[in-house]
């Protein structure tokens, strides 16, 4: 996945589609390696499927969307996740509540939100984060 800056009056923009990009290749059951940089996420990296990677090399940093969304969100009963290798930074949120999409939400989201459901996990190929 080729992620760029875009050059506006000698300073560099940051690629508004760098969320898309990325989510394409994890749809498409891709594992995704970023390189060292500033990722501006206008909505979260989406992990689904089983054993799917998300690593970083270098300072790859996520910063979250500014509507209060994670950075990454990893769906439920999962297995063998790897996410390794990154950071991840808020980002300046909107003082409307109006303009954002969620209430303010962890940086990452392991599982969803209000489902009874529980997710045992399996620990014999567990989802797994590492610096």
């Amino acid at each position: 996945v080729a992620v760029a800056t875009i050059q506006q009056g000698g300073k560099e923009v940051p690629d508004s589609d760098v969320a898309r990009k990325i989510n394409e290749a994890l749809e498409g059951g891709k594992d995704v390696v970023l390189s060292p940089g500033i990722y501006h996420l206008n909505k979260p990296l989406r992990l689904h499927r089983n054993d799917q990677v998300l690593l970083g090399l270098g300072l790859a940093t996520l910063v979250a969307p500014p509507d209060g969304r994670p950075c990454v969100s990893v769906a439920r009963c999962l297995e063998g996740v790897r996410i390794a290798g990154i950071m991840l930074e808020a980002s300046e949120l909107s003082t409307e509540k109006s303009q954002r999409a969620v209430p303010i939400a962890s940086l990452l989201m392991w599982g969803e939100e209000g489902t009874s459901e529980v997710d045992i996990g399996n620990p014999d190929n567990p989802g797994v984060i590492t610096d």
